[in-house]
């Protein structure tokens, strides 16, 4: 298609940079990946807005299935919220390439140090990891587990996951309501 060979142009040089990265952290082992990415964490940075009655926290995953799919960078390029952090990206898909388990533990960890920055949960929670309800991003388990997790739920009437209509699945829907509502 004509569109992702534009685009696969037009991000060459973001590509070269994370090949790069990636490269880099797939020669350590899976233990000193997760090591570096908790050391170098700056959990303030992902809380994108946060008031007494909503926040909205960026998780960070290995990124959108659908800019960087194929081992090429095409497809959507709605966004643009992964520029800035490529390299987190890029560390990021290297532990989950390395070890599933391993990424969704320190998603967990960073959001829970994210949250404890700023106790007291506000009413509202958005959440975003590109593409929340895509297997890519988080594993699906992963994502009730995060979700359970800790008393944050206290006040909160509304959660929102940033996702796409196609990961949006009436299992899925049902679950996240018994695993997470009150």
């Amino acid at each position: 298609m004509i569109i992702e060979k534009i685009l696969m142009k037009v991000w060459e040089p973001a590509k070269v940079r994370y090949d790069a990265v990636y490269r880099q952290y797939m020669a350590l082992d899976a233990q000193d990946i997760e090591d570096e990415i908790l050391l170098r964490a700056d959990t303030r940075q992902m809380i994108a807005e946060d008031n007494s009655f909503s926040r909205m926290t960026v998780l960070p995953t290995a990124g959108c299935p659908h800019w960087n799919h194929k081992d090429v960078f095409t497809g959507c390029s709605f966004c643009d919220n992964f520029t800035d952090n490529l390299d987190g990206i890029a560390i990021m898909t290297a532990l989950k390439d390395k070890d599933h388990q391993r990424y969704a533990s320190v998603i967990c960890q960073l959001l829970e140090r994210s949250r404890s920055e700023k106790p007291g949960c506000s009413v509202m929670e958005n959440i975003t990891a590109y593409d929340s309800l895509s297997d890519y991003s988080i594993p699906f388990n992963q994502l009730l587990q995060i979700y359970q997790s800790g008393d944050w739920r206290r006040n909160l009437i509304y959660l929102g996951l940033e996702t796409r209509a196609e990961n949006v699945h009436p299992n899925k829907l049902r679950l996240l309501k018994r695993k997470v509502c009150k």
